[in-house]
């Protein structure tokens, strides 16, 4: 369970952002590969006659290369919601029929469909468009999951060949970044349908893995994901994305055709993307060229345009490595707020002012500190810009009564001085006031006697 930091989450989301460019991690799992769908792909078939979009008898090809790889998984980040069209010499329903036989035949395929939220959608739920979509039943549904509405989904006959489906839909935050994900939405109160990376981990679980909505979490089996107060999972990142130096091998769609056309022909040819290059592996295929509009903010978006489908690798790496980003309990950051809230008042209280700056800059970066080791060695995340800003207007009130009561005790003690000074110099010298004073003491005593 997280402490929900209101007003400071701008400030705490930019921190984390920081935090996940320099302290970057590698790829501990090594199972992911990406097959885009890039610039080089366009020209080399666009100088072939063939033009965007392609043929699905292109997506036959490389499923069945992938599927005599040895690929464990093929998830496919594209939407195949359109029947496919004729073109010169190639008719566009054999096209898709051979792309289904081949979905058939690896019997690995993840396909996406994409929702929207009931209420930013613009047509009217249809009851005939998601019945072949899979939905799962979690025991104790949460609060802060809202309806949505089928948008997209793939040809029914890829839907019957596909082993699972997933939704691509994502939110980026107020900023336009996309930080997190649901990991499974609710469609039209039918039960939940999993996010595209998810639906390729739950094909990678036993049949009867058992699903529950948890504090703060998702428990998939024996295995507990955290969620955000919203139900939103934090994405891990690791790397910058793209292909130079990024996190996960990307390999060019069309190396991946040219490869499988000549293994075809001379089962011993040597090619660029070999079979053991994709044995064993979970093969992600989406698009990283620009004209596309599958480039997504992201953190990392700085570093490196970061495509849509290497997102659902980050999202997709993250649940089969347990490689998540957790927070601390609520007690622990109320302890921490309350030392800070306590400590700083009494440290500027009750020493000099030189002693008092150190002592806060050292709590400050004690703060900073050890919030960096948390991040880079366990990936814990808490609230730093939280305890700062706290901790800087914890000093700047305490300093500020501080020298204030200090500039009404001086003014205080002067005019005591003051009083003491004069009343020392009446008794010495003649003084004016000590003098009527006397005076009006003599006449009392005068008529007294008389």
């Amino acid at each position: 369970m997280s402490i929900s930091t209101g007003v400071f989450n701008g400030i705490d989301r930019m921190i984390l952002d920081y935090k996940f460019r320099y302290f970057q991690q590698e790829d501990p799992n090594k199972k992911i590969v990406l097959v885009a769908i890039d610039e080089k792909s366009l020209s080399y078939f666009n100088s072939n006659g063939m033009y965007w979009p392609w043929p699905r008898e292109f997506y036959q090809i490389i499923t069945d290369y992938f599927h005599e790889s040895g690929a464990e998984l093929i998830v496919y980040d594209i939407l195949f919601d359109t029947p496919d069209f004729d073109r010169r010499n190639l008719s566009g329903a054999m096209s898709d029929q051979r792309f289904l036989q081949s979905l058939q035949k690896s019997d690995k395929g993840i396909l996406a469909f994409k929702s929207t939220a009931k209420e930013d959608s613009a047509v009217e739920f249809s009851r005939n468009n998601e019945p072949l979509i899979k939905h799962y039943h979690i025991k104790n549904n949460p609060s802060y999951q809202e309806p949505h509405l089928l948008t997209s989904k793939p040809l029914d006959k890829f839907v019957k060949a596909a082993e699972g489906l997933g939704n691509t839909v994502m939110s980026p935050d107020k900023d336009g970044l996309i930080r997190s994900v649901h990991l499974f939405d609710s469609l039209a109160h039918k039960g939940f349908v999993p996010t595209l990376s998810m639906a390729a981990y739950l094909e990678m679980q036993p049949d009867s893995v058992s699903l529950e909505w948890i504090n703060n979490g998702l428990r998939v089996g024996k295995q507990n994901i955290p969620l955000q107060n919203n139900g939103d999972y934090l994405i891990n990142w690791y790397k910058k994305g793209g292909v130079k130096d990024g996190t996960f091998p990307y390999y060019s769609f069309q190396a991946i055709v040219k490869s499988a056309i000549q293994k075809m022909r001379n089962p011993d040819a040597n090619v660029s993307v070999p079979p053991s290059a994709l044995e064993d592996k979970i093969i992600i295929v989406g698009a990283s060229a620009a004209g596309l509009g599958d480039i997504k903010s992201t953190p990392m978006s700085s570093l490196e345009p970061f495509p849509g489908m290497e997102i659902q690798a980050t999202l997709l790496n993250n649940l089969i490595g347990n490689n998540f980003v957790t927070q601390p309990p609520t007690w622990i950051s109320i302890l921490i707020l309350l030392l800070i809230s306590i400590g700083i008042p009494f440290a500027v209280a009750y020493s000099r002012p030189a002693k008092g700056a150190a002592i806060i800059l050292g709590i400050l970066f004690l703060i900073i500190g050890m919030g960096l080791t948390l991040f880079i060695y366990e990936r814990i995340w808490f609230s730093t810009g939280l305890f700062l800003v706290i901790a800087t207007i914890a000093y700047s009130g305490s300093a500020a009564y501080k020298y204030f009561a200090e500039e009404k005790a001086k003014e205080r003690d002067s005019v005591s001085l003051w009083s003491i000074r004069t009343t020392r110099i009446c008794r010495t010298t003649y003084c004016p006031a000590r003098s009527t004073e006397i005076g009006r003491t003599e006449k009392t005593v005068n008529r007294s006697i008389f």
